[in-house]
C-alpha cells in the first residue's frame, strides 16, 4: 500500500515454523476487489538443522522487483543460499541479515539452524 515504504520492508524471523502473507494494493481505490493486489506468501520451516524460507507470489497485480531485508534471529553464522546458490549476507549482533529482491517468482532461502 502507499503507506509502506517498500525500500524499508524488513521481515524478522526466528527458528521454527510459520507463515505470513504480505499484502499490497494501491492504497487508494477499491481495485483490490477486482483482484488488483499482490500477496507474497512467506513460509518458514525448520528441517533438521536447516531453516528454509519459501516465497510464494500471488494476487492479480504484476510483480515489480521489490527489495526486502530478511533478519534471521538466533542463528549461528554460516552460509546462506538463494535457490541453492550462495548469496551474500552480514551478521548483526545475533542475527543474519539478507537483502533479497522479490520478483514475482518462487524462491527458497536456506541457512543453517545449528552450529557445527
Amino acid at each position: 500500500t502507499a503507506a509502506i515504504h517498500r525500500a524499508d520492508v524488513r521481515l524478522h524471523l526466528w527458528p521454527g515454523n510459520g507463515q505470513y502473507d504480505f499484502y499490497e494494493d494501491d492504497g487508494e481505490t477499491r481495485a483490490y476487489q477486482r483482484g488488483e493486489y499482490r500477496a507474497t506468501g512467506w513460509r518458514l520451516t525448520l528441517h533438521g538443522d536447516r531453516l528454509r524460507l519459501v516465497t510464494r507470489p500471488g494476487g492479480g497485480l504484476p510483480s515489480s522487483p521489490s527489495p526486502v531485508t530478511l533478519v534471521f534471529h538466533h542463528l549461528p553464522d554460516g552460509p546462506v543460499t538463494l535457490d541453492t546458490a550462495p548469496i551474500p549476507h552480514r551478521r548483526r549482533r545475533d542475527a543474519t541479515v539478507v537483502k533479497l529482491v522479490t520478483d514475482g517468482d518462487r524462491h527458497i532461502v536456506e541457512l543453517s539452524a545449528t552450529s557445527g
